[in-house]
C-alpha cells in the first residue's frame, strides 16, 4: 500500500488525496488517449441475433431476450442474468460485443451485490477493449451504491493490464493509459474511487515511470 489509511467511517478524504497525487502530466487532457469515447450511435437490441441462435436458448433465456428490456427483466435475478452471459458465450455468435449488452449482465449482478460472479464478465468486456465505452454508459446513469462497486470493480481489473502487456508492447507507458482513462472518466463524473483502488492505479503509473527509465514519479 502507498498510504497509511486512518480507520474512519468515511473514506471519501483519503481518496481525494490519493486521486490529487496523481501526477499531473499524467492527468493532462493532451494525452491522446484518455480524449474521452464518443457517445454512442442508437443502436438495435443487441440480443435480438440471439434468439435465431441453434440450438435455441432455454425458456427462462427465450422469454428473457423476448422481452427487449433485457436488464429490466434480469432485475433482482442475478443467477438468470448469470446464466444468461454463459450461454451466450457458448454459442457461435458469442455473447453481444458491445458495452450496453454487457451493462444489461452487470448491472443486475452489481445490484444483488454478485460481484464475483460479475468479475468474468467484466474482464471480457475489458478483452474486447469496451472498457471506456462501458465505463462512459454506467456513469451515464444515477449514481448508486452498486453502480460505484461496479465502476470499481472495472477499475481494479483494468490496473492488472500493463503487468500483462509490459513484455510485449514496445511502449509498455500506453498500458497504464487505460486504467488512467477510467480513472479521470470517474473523477470527471464525482465517483470516487475506492482507496485501495487509487493506491493501485497509482503503482501502475509508478511502474511506468520506471520502464521509462526513471526511478520515481515527479512531483505535481
Amino acid at each position: 500500500m502507498l498510504f497509511n489509511i486512518p480507520h474512519c467511517k468515511s473514506q471519501a478524504p483519503v481518496a481525494a488525496a490519493a486521486a490529487a497525487a496523481i501526477p499531473s502530466r499524467f492527468l493532462s487532457s493532451s494525452l491522446p488517449a484518455l480524449v474521452p469515447p464518443p457517445p454512442p450511435l442508437p443502436e438495435e437490441n443487441p440480443f435480438a441475433a440471439l434468439l435465431a441462435s441453434d440450438p435455441p436458448p432455454p425458456e427462462p433465456l427465450r422469454l428473457v431476450l423476448a422481452a427487449g428490456d433485457v436488464r429490466s427483466a434480469l432485475r433482482g435475478l442475478p443467477g438468470l442474468a448469470r446464466q444468461l452471459f454463459r450461454w451466450a458465450e457458448a454459442t457461435p455468435r458469442g455473447f453481444p460485443r458491445t458495452a450496453s449488452a454487457f451493462a444489461d449482465v452487470l448491472v443486475p449482478l452489481a445490484q444483488a451485490n454478485h460481484l464475483r460472479a460479475a468479475y468474468p464478465v467484466s474482464l471480457r468486456a475489458l478483452h474486447l477493449g469496451l472498457l471506456l465505452p462501458l465505463v462512459s454508459l454506467l456513469l451515464s446513469a444515477p449514481h448508486s451504491p452498486s453502480s460505484r462497486s461496479l465502476l470499481n470493480l472495472l477499475l481494479r481489473l483494468s490496473t492488472k493490464f500493463p503487468a500483462q502487456c509490459g513484455a510485449q508492447d514496445p511502449a509498455p507507458t500506453t498500458c497504464s493509459t487505460l486504467c488512467l482513462a477510467a480513472f479521470r472518466e470517474m473523477a470527471c463524473h464525482g465517483v470516487a474511487p475506492d482507496v485501495k483502488d487509487c493506491n493501485r492505479v497509482l503503482r501502475v503509473l509508478r511502474d511506468a515511470a520506471r520502464r521509462e527509465g526513471r526511478t520515481r514519479l515527479p512531483c505535481c
